[in-house]
C-alpha cells in the first residue's frame, strides 16, 4: 500500500526529465512511488503552453497553496 506523500521540487525535476525521455505517465508514477493519476494530474495542473517544465509546474504548485 502506498503512503500519501505529495509530489516534491526533486520529484518534478525527474517527471520532466522522463516526459522527455518519452517515457509513460505510468512508468514515471512506478519509478517514483505514485498511482499513476497522481502524475497524471501533477502533469495536467501544471503544464503551461510549452508543457511541463520543472520549475513553472512548482511555481504554479506553490502559489495553489
Amino acid at each position: 500500500m502506498r503512503r500519501y506523500r505529495r509530489v516534491n521540487y526533486q520529484d518534478r525535476i525527474e517527471i520532466h526529465r522522463l516526459l522527455k525521455m518519452s517515457w509513460s505517465l505510468k512508468a514515471i508514477a512506478e519509478r517514483l512511488g505514485f498511482h499513476p493519476s497522481t502524475i497524471g494530474r501533477e502533469v495536467r495542473r501544471n503544464s503551461g503552453l510549452r508543457g511541463y517544465r520543472f520549475k513553472q509546474a512548482h511555481e504554479m504548485s506553490e502559489e495553489r497553496f
